[in-house]
């Protein structure tokens, strides 16, 4: 589903951009392989911003992922002018308490729409892998992040 208004023309990047949609977020390796099933979420674009809200059940990341660093794959757009910027996201994983050390962030891109997870805390941001996701891991996801165009 996609709905776009264009006031002036697509090609600026002002608020003269407005849209809405859903994407398709699937658990993966850093490369899109070892995908999970996954679900969809919502989107609203608003010139160069983009909010994204939903809650999404993963498949078996434990299976397909393994002990890989977990990735996000199929974000609606790339990001900014700010690579590896960490939003907070909340999701929960089959009973393990990956909370326990810190907070867990998704790693956003400039490249491509394939973004990381990770947990801050203290000292360091180590990855989450496939394993920590188990199966039937979910994402819940609201925030906002700034387009190139």
């Amino acid at each position: 589903f996609l709905m776009a208004i264009y006031f002036d023309s697509e090609a600026t990047d002002s608020l003269q951009h407005y849209e809405e949609g859903t994407f398709t977020l699937t658990l993966s390796k850093s490369d899109g392989s070892g995908e999970t099933s996954g679900g969809t979420a919502n989107y609203t674009r608003i010139g160069r911003w983009v909010n994204c809200w939903g809650q999404i059940t993963f498949g078996n990341a434990a299976a397909s992922v393994g002990g890989s660093h977990c990735y996000l794959k199929g974000w609606p757009f790339y990001y900014g002018s700010y690579s590896s910027n960490d939003i907070v996201v909340n999701f929960w994983n089959n009973g393990s308490d990956i909370y326990e050390d810190g907070y867990p962030s998704v790693s956003g891109s400039t490249t491509t729409n394939v973004w990381g997870l990770y947990i801050h805390k203290y000292n360091g941001a180590p990855s989450i892998s496939g394993s920590q996701m188990g199966n039937g891991g979910r994402l819940s996801i609201d925030f906002s992040y700034e387009i190139t165009n």
